[in-house]
């Protein structure tokens, strides 16, 4: 019986949609706390006017987290659909352990993970939001953590430019 247990869990670390879609899942359940937050009034007003934190309207907040969800959705597709599409034709060539190595990769599944979580964290961020005339709702902590999640996604790959070969290792 544990043998089975070991062989299931061994098999699910080493499929590819696992980390991605706990990532995912954390996007969902943090938008919705992130929003839960602001619609509590657990932010306090200064911080919500200071320029700290997305301080604009509804329609500037449906506007940006559209940016948001749109632009990380269109990345990830194009990025992984070139990469799969390069891969599998790698893969006729030498064998299809590229291929495998590639869907084994965690930093492959941490990479499409943050996009998916970014995406949906925004989706749910913007479902909550509301205009004047539905009873404006505008989540400032939620739209701040929209921004920064691709901020941060963006400076890590910058950063991690200087490990490639041919690289600048002269900054560490």
């Amino acid at each position: 019986m544990i043998a089975r247990f070991r062989k299931f869990f061994s098999d699910l670390g080493e499929t590819f949609w696992v980390i991605p879609g706990l990532m995912v899942m954390w996007g969902i359940l943090g938008a919705v706390g992130s929003v839960h937050l602001d619609r509590t009034g657990v932010v306090p007003k200064w911080l919500i006017t200071s320029p700290w934190l997305y301080n604009g309207g509804a329609t500037g907040a449906r506007t940006l987290l559209g940016a948001v969800a749109s632009s990380t959705i269109g990345v990830a597709g194009t990025v992984f659909s070139i990469t799969i599409a390069a891969l599998s034709l790698a893969a006729g060539q030498m064998g299809p352990r590229l291929l495998r190595n590639f869907t084994r990769d965690r930093g492959n599944q941490f990479t499409l993970g943050t996009f998916l979580g970014t995406f949906s964290f925004a989706l749910m961020v913007l479902r909550s939001v509301r205009t004047q005339d539905e009873g404006e709702f505008v989540p400032h902590l939620s739209l701040t953590l929209s921004i920064l999640f691709p901020s941060y996604r963006s400076a890590r790959w910058f950063s991690s430019l200087d490990t490639w070969p041919g690289g600048s290792t002269s900054t560490r």
